[in-house]
């Protein structure tokens, strides 16, 4: 295979990592998240290193156990795929193939617990308008949505981000660490 044609073929691995980040409910085991309703999430994607999406589920208003709820971590290794791509041993070692490198976990998270970190979102206040100029080359992408039917939003900043969302950047730095401790357990470890 051709340079020319690895980069088209990148080009398209990458397309399908970025969907799956985004939409972290379509992917499999779908049966974990049967009666969940999708409310939030989260993403960090540095520009040299593995991008991960967090997706946030509270139980159906009719489901039997309302004490937990479901998180789901997706990583895309990115430096697999990179290395698949730019290295032709390795990529005839792993294939050229254009389905992404992901992970998929999912954990169970103490409802109350998640209550307070998302009760700490209600006190934040932020000006959709910035004046913030931010210039750089190579840096870390964040975001936050709100999947809420009636008030969905989307936010996305680079590096540190605008001065005027610090409270918003801030909790969603809580919110990636608070899931996180979650996935560290050792349950949720690959042995």
């Amino acid at each position: 295979m051709n340079k020319e044609q690895r980069e088209k073929e990148f080009k398209e691995l990458k397309s399908r990592a970025e969907h799956c980040l985004s939409h972290p409910e379509e992917m499999e085991p779908k049966e974990t998240i049967q009666e969940m309703r999708a409310v939030y999430r989260l993403w960090h994607y540095p520009s040299f290193g593995d991008h991960k999406s967090w997706l946030l589920f509270l139980p159906a208003r009719d489901t039997e156990n309302k004490d937990v709820t479901i998180a789901r971590e997706v990583t895309w290794k990115r430096s697999i795929d990179t290395k698949r791509f730019s290295n032709p041993t390795i990529g005839l070692k792993l294939g050229f193939h254009v389905s992404p490198s992901l992970e998929v976990v999912d954990a169970v998270i103490n409802l109350k617990d998640l209550n307070k970190q998302l009760e700490k979102l209600e006190n934040v206040d932020i000006s959709l308008s910035t004046i913030s100029r931010i210039i750089g080359l190579d840096g870390e992408m964040y975001g936050f949505q709100d999947l809420n039917p009636y008030q969905e939003f989307c936010l996305e900043w680079w590096s540190n981000g605008p001065r005027e969302w610090f409270e918003l950047i801030s909790w969603a730095a809580e919110m990636r660490e608070f899931l996180e401790s979650y996935f560290r357990k050792p349950e949720y470890i690959d042995a």
